[in-house]
């Protein structure tokens, strides 16, 4: 049986699928030792860069012993060197991104330079030099540009630099810059920051809820659902660069989806400062509700009252060239109106959001082998308003979120040996996350949801706060062998241990949820409450990779990852309410607990030799990301309960218990059980493609994509068998004729369900992807991409729990399915040109094809009471297509030692009005919208840094 349980509901159930593939551990720990020492992955440091290369004489014959000395303002003490060895090959690891000059020298030969030497997140520079004999003593600077395609690394990411987050106009928070990466699929359109109160959910190349947010190469996510979503909002000034890796990641990397890492701000050897101040009053906003909205009832689109974003950040030296600092303070309001929605006077509903940030980060050389960091980052996250799950939610049944959380990460690496680089971090996260009543509610209102309207009122559904830490200890170990097996090797050994705790306490006024069909009373989700809830789960990971280089143009990037994966609930207890008595439960481990390896296999071939051309293919298994949702699931204390049917005897719309059924339908942790031989789901990916230089500073790349989701996780009520159903031929309000099954009564309310492995369930993507790069020079920049592909799927996935497979009504219209993120055509264009009299143009393009519709249709009058399906294929009907182009003009001031800059952005420049949501439930109210995109806006800025 099916029922439309709310967003927010699902929300505390659970997120997606896992398996397991047993495998006694010392096997696994042997085989990754065999990997290690003998199947020597792409070499990676997740936050910095490297540059390597060789140095041969004028015949092409190595020449060891050359001084190497790389200058930049991203390092500490402003340099380092090294000396070739004896094959002439030198490298440096571990670079902070920034701009670079190298020199080469030796005894005998003439001097050589390079200069502005790019290095991002994870990009390796190869820099092959040639030196000519000192027949002149004169000193040559090589002018060649500088290398923009990665003949080495098969790791296929979008790196956004400090240029582009400083010049691109955007929502300003970590979604939004993501979303600039080609092929990127996020579930809302922000604005000019109309969204930005919000996370969004991100999904690329068919990886859907697979999302990793690492700050300085450190993972710090959420540890609920599926553990793939963050609890922090982040100060978007305090980022150096952002970097997205979407295909071929390394063995260090978990997720096979959106990894983000977030790299902060470091101090400097000169005091330095900037100020930003961005206003974006309603008064600059304009209208565009067309005719056919108007009919719709739409007199307006989600005005904005004012977005305001202030930030300050100072960074300097405490000591030079050994002791920096960085601090960075953040005040985000974002008031908007509700479309749709008044208050009992007249005047709109609104949705008040304040959003807070501080950073303090330390960052020390302690000796030219061993680097200190420090930083503590903290986030208000305040939401007075905030509204989900259904179309239209009035203020007073709105949540109240007053959120902070706190962040604290250290990290020391040392130089053990010139060819032996250690790298330790931690990390601890604590949140508590509330979603309160509203000061205006009384213990006597409760909540209301019609179906059919898709609306909420009186009451939220309940009142809840998450209490979430997590802990993260990383350890790497990376080791240079210049000559084996008739190559080089950059070999990495990583060590990685989570251990995090996902806790509620749940309260509703009348334990229950009363819901109507077009304003007739139906049923009754009666709620377990209250309740306090806990779960955990630790995760250990190991894992080997080497990037073997064969030659100048051959590059082998292998490796492999282990993970052990526990999840449990400790001992725990809540109190009785109306209906649900009080209980206890003692801890159980194991919920799951897996052990699996996955490989990781690319390769590289510098085509020309030059470094120009690279022609790359990766085969790699990702393991499906995990939190404490399999614990909550199973947890027989998390929150839950049964719906009832209603008949309002009295019709007073307000529900008693004498008027209420029997439990028709229970849901929550009881009842439930995990198979013990289940195991858990992954990701199978193949990328082959080919990045060229076509030109100075500008890097052209067209990659094809495949990606198949297997060994999917399904819900099976033991309870019941195909035989307890019976075909019940229904028509939907639009006409259709649709088969239905009703369930035998004397079976209702019997629940045995098991999670399990669903062999016939899958999802596949197929896509190809062309994106253009051109760094900043020349006064302009660039970035685009344009992305086609298909993902179509069989899996009764709901983004925050399970449904019964074996119910045939939940499997409706559901094989071949257009996934819920499906889009199969997305451009996007960023870029900055710089005019004379240094006045900047930038813009921001993007074009998704629209979403697939899911449309629902409510039956009743079955034993099980009401259910909900699918009168269609998902796919079959769309979304509109959304266009997107964002405008900023800025101009530039010198007043002193004060760099000024003027700024005026243009959101939705072309003020589109297309509908982004609506009611999908089929009936008198399918179509209307509850969300179009704000209108176009105006926002005035000042930047100003010393």
């Amino acid at each position: 049986m099916t029922i439309m349980l709310s967003g927010s509901f699902r929300a505390r159930l659970g997120y997606k699928k896992e398996g397991k593939m047993k495998k006694n551990t010392a096997l696994s720990l042997f085989l990754l030792v065999f990997v290690f020492y003998f199947v020597p992955n792409a070499f990676a440091q997740t936050q910095t860069g490297n540059i390597v290369g060789q140095v041969t004489d004028e015949n092409g014959t190595p020449l060891p012993g050359v001084s190497v000395t790389v200058f930049s303002e991203a390092l500490i003490a402003g340099k380092q060197s090294t000396v070739t060895t004896e094959s002439g090959n030198f490298r440096f690891i571990a670079l902070p991104p920034g701009k670079y000059d190298i020199t080469f020298s030796l005894q005998g030969f003439k001097p050589v330079e390079r200069k502005g030497i790019s290095i991002t997140a994870n990009f390796v520079a190869t820099i092959n030099v040639q030196l000519y004999p000192e027949t002149l003593a004169e000193e040559v600077t090589v002018t060649a540009a500088a290398p923009v395609v990665d003949a080495k690394s098969t790791v296929l990411a979008t790196n956004i630099d400090r240029n582009l987050l400083e010049k691109i106009p955007s929502g300003r928070d970590i979604w939004t810059v993501v979303e600039q990466a080609p092929g990127i699929i996020p579930d809302r359109f922000n604005i000019g920051g109309t969204e930005s109160a919000q996370q969004s959910s991100l999904s690329v190349h068919g990886a859907t809820g697979q999302q990793q947010f690492s700050v300085n190469g450190l993972t710090l996510n959420w540890p609920g659902s599926n553990g793939a979503w963050t609890s922090f909002y982040f100060d978007h000034d305090s980022f150096e660069e952002v970097q997205i890796i979407t295909g071929g990641a390394p063995a260090e990397v978990s997720v096979g989806g959106v990894y983000m890492n977030l790299i902060t701000k470091s101090g400097g050897n000169t005091l330095h400062g900037t100020t930003t101040i961005l206003y974006e009053p309603g008064k600059l906003q304009g209208n565009n509700v067309t005719p056919e909205l108007k009919a719709k009832g739409i007199d307006k689109a989600n005005p904005v009252d004012v977005i305001f974003d202030f930030n300050a950040n100072l960074g300097g030296p405490i000591k030079k060239d050994k002791i920096w600092f960085f601090t960075s303070y953040r005040y985000y309001v974002i008031n908007t109106q509700i479309l749709g929605m008044k208050r009992p006077d007249g005047s709109p509903e609104v949705d008040v959001n304040h959003q807070s940030n501080f950073l303090a980060k330390i960052t020390a050389e302690l000796n030219p082998k061993n680097k200190f960091m420090l930083q503590y980052l903290f986030n208000y996250q305040n939401r007075f308003y905030r509204r989900e799950g259904y179309a239209f939610i009035e203020e007073k049944a709105s949540w109240r979120q007053i959120e902070p959380c706190h962040i604290i990460q250290g990290q020391w690496t040392s130089f053990l040996s010139d060819n032996l680089y250690l790298d330790v971090r931690y990390g601890y996260k604590h949140l508590k996350f509330p979603l309160s009543y509203q000061p205006s509610v009384k213990p006597t209102d409760y909540a209301r949801v019609d179906d059919v309207k898709s609306t909420l009122t009186g009451a939220a559904e309940y009142d809840f706060t998450n209490i979430a830490t997590r802990h993260q200890v990383n350890a790497s170990l990376s080791y240079y062998v210049d000559k084996l097996l008739g190559g080089t090797h950059d070999i990495k050994l990583g060590f990685e241990y989570a251990r995090a705790l996902n806790a509620y306490t749940f309260k509703c006024n009348g334990d229950m949820v009363m819901h109507f069909l077009d304003g007739v009373p139906s049923y009754v989700l009666v709620w377990n409450t209250p309740l306090d809830q806990k779960s955990m789960f630790q995760v250990l990971s190991i894992y080997a990779q080497d990037s073997y280089t064969i030659g100048r143009r051959l590059t082998f990037n292998l490796g492999a990852r282990f993970e052990a994966f526990e999840g449990w609930n400790p001992a725990q207890s809540s109190p009785g309410g109306n209906f649900y008595g009080a209980r206890s439960f003692p801890e159980k481990r194991d919920i799951p607990n897996w052990k699996d390896i996955v490989p990781r296999f690319g390769i590289t071939y510098d085509l020309f030799g030059n470094g120009k051309t690279a022609i790359k293919f990766t085969l790699c298994r990702y393991l499906q990301s995990e939190g404490t949702r399999f614990p909550e699931a199973l947890n027989p204390n998390a929150f839950g309960g049964d719906l009832r049917l209603w008949d309002d005897k009295n019709g007073d719309l307000t529900a008693q218990k004498n008027e209420l059924s029997e439990p028709l339908f229970v849901f929550g942790g009881v009842g439930v059980r995990l198979d013990p031989n289940c195991s858990r789901p992954y990701s199978d990916e193949v990328t082959i493609g080919l990045d060229h230089e076509l030109f100075k500073d500008v890097a052209v790349s067209a990659y094809y994509y495949y990606r198949k989701n297997k060994n999917l996780l399904g819900r099976i009520n033991e309870a019941i068998s195909a035989s307890d159903f019976t075909p019940v031929s229904v028509l939907t309000p639009e006409g259709k004729s649709i088969t239905v099954y009703n369930l035998k009564a004397d079976k209702v309310g019997l629940v045995d369900r098991v999670i399990t492995n669903i062999p016939e369930f899958y999802e596949t993507y197929n896509g190809l992807e062309i994106t253009i790069k051109k760094r900043l020079s020349n006064n302009w920049q660039m970035m685009a991409g344009y992305s086609r592909g298909s993902a179509k799927g069989y899996n009764l996935f709901t983004v925050w729990g399970f449904v019964d497979y074996n119910d045939p009504n939940n499997i409706i219209n559901e094989k071949d399915a257009h996934m819920a993120n499906d889009c199969t055509n997305i451009f996007k264009l960023v870029g900055t040109y710089i005019f004379p009299y240094d006045i900047a143009l930038s813009a921001n393009f993007r074009y998704y094809t629209g979403f697939p519709i899911t449309k629902f249709y409510t039956v009743t009058g079955l034993n099980q009471g009401p259910i909900t399906i699918s009168v269609e294929r998902r796919g079959t009907s769309r979304y509109p297509n959304v266009a997107i182009l964002d405008l900023s003009l800025s101009k530039a001031l010198s007043l002193g030692r004060i760099k000024a800059e003027l700024i005026f952005n243009v959101f939705n420049a072309l003020n589109a009005s297309t509908t982004i949501s609506m009611v999908t439930t089929v009936g008198p109210y399918y179509g209307t919208p509850s969300k179009i995109l704000s209108p176009i806006i105006g926002s005035l800025g000042l930047r100003a840094r010393f």
